[in-house]
């Protein structure tokens, strides 16, 4: 969504919106606009708070901007562009008032901890978990994190910090070229999967 060609964007919304075609329950959809409306407001969040706890607080203009951008992102997954918040402010007050009233379920504890433990996962993969873990439990917000039932220790938020400080003084450091590798790696492979569909 960011760094392909508008083509290829068009291509992976569209992917997108088939995959969740399929992905229906009792009285669930997930093409349905308001749990698309999480989605992109949950990945704004993230991302915004993930940034700011490394760098600071965004300038206004470029905050501005991001946002802007992730009002495109939601309304190409079928959010439609009135429901989206108007301003930083709504987007935030939207964010806070659904993590108070946000219920998690037996089956979203089930997906967490598959996710978070799985045993079948690559090699170099399964030795990055630990920390993957442990910055997933301290991103969370509080109420979130305990109704998941995961832990926060005083040695977890240090580390956390820690690893918040190390990020922050040396990602300035690193060679674009290195720090593009999983862009390139993540866009080479999108194209591939493209290639496969044409020739369907």
């Amino acid at each position: 969504m960011t760094f392909g060609t508008p083509q290829e964007k068009r291509i992976i919304v569209d992917m997108v919106h088939r995959a969740h075609a399929s992905v229906k329950g009792a009285g669930y959809s997930a093409d349905e606009a308001h749990l698309q409306l999480w989605v992109a407001a949950t990945l704004y969040a993230v991302a915004v708070s993930m940034y700011e706890d490394i760098f600071g607080s965004m300038e206004p203009v470029a905050a501005e901007v991001l946002y802007q951008e992730y009002a495109i992102f939601a309304v190409s997954l079928r959010v439609p562009a009135e429901m989206w918040p108007a301003d930083r402010r709504d987007i935030w007050a939207y964010w806070n008032q659904h993590i108070e009233s946000l219920e998690v379920t037996p089956e979203a504890k089930h997906v967490a901890y598959d996710l978070l433990y799985n045993a079948r996962l690559p090699l170099l993969v399964a030795m990055l978990m630990p920390l993957i873990r442990l910055i997933t439990v301290e991103m969370l917000p509080p109420r979130i994190r305990r109704a998941y039932g995961f832990e926060s220790t005083v040695l977890q938020r240090m580390t956390y910090r820690i690893v918040l400080e190390m990020t922050r003084a040396i990602y300035p450091l690193i060679p674009t070229y290195i720090r593009t590798i999983p862009m390139r790696y993540y866009l080479k492979d999108m194209r591939k999967r493209i290639r496969r569909i044409d020739r369907q």
